[in-house]
């Protein structure tokens, strides 16, 4: 599912966001 995708992606997204801070 494309909805799944999307969110895994903003997920790691976030991660990374988060652990650069």
């Amino acid at each position: 599912k494309p909805e799944e995708g999307s969110i895994s992606h903003r997920v790691q997204r976030l991660a990374k966001y988060r652990f650069l801070k």
